[in-house]
């Protein structure tokens, strides 16, 4: 008894499936138009999204032109900086050698003077 309910549920589902997949779908004409209408919208709206990135293609090309343009001039800034930066250092340097040169030239002139001096009164000593 449960088989044969079970066996009839089975075909009233199937009985039921086959004739819902029979029913169709009502297309007008004016479905039809309507279709048409809403294809040329979107290609109308496409072409208008296309010249809008082609103008924001542009404009980010420009502001990358310029970024590389400022990037360049601040690289130049930077490099001038560091090239005062040397220049100044190598000035230290060499005025540092400078007066380590000189107070030994000084100091090397004092020392003969002083020799020759030690000399001269010897000299008057004997």
């Amino acid at each position: 008894m449960k088989t044969q309910i079970l066996i009839a549920l089975m075909l009233m589902a199937v009985a039921l499936t086959s004739f819902s997949q029979v029913k169709e779908v009502p297309f007008t004409q004016e479905d039809r138009d309507r279709l048409i209408r809403i294809e040329v919208q979107l290609n109308l709206v496409k072409d208008e999204m296309s010249a809008n990135f082609d103008k924001i293609d542009k404009t980010l090309s420009g502001l990358i032109s310029e970024n590389k343009s400022l990037h360049s001039a601040i690289i130049s800034g930077f490099d001038l900086i560091l090239l005062e930066i040397i220049i100044a250092n190598l000035l230290v340097i060499m005025t540092i050698c400078y007066l380590v040169w000189s107070r030994y030239a000084f100091s090397r002139k004092i020392k003969i003077e002083t020799q020759r001096m030690d000399e001269y009164i010897r000299k008057l000593e004997t």
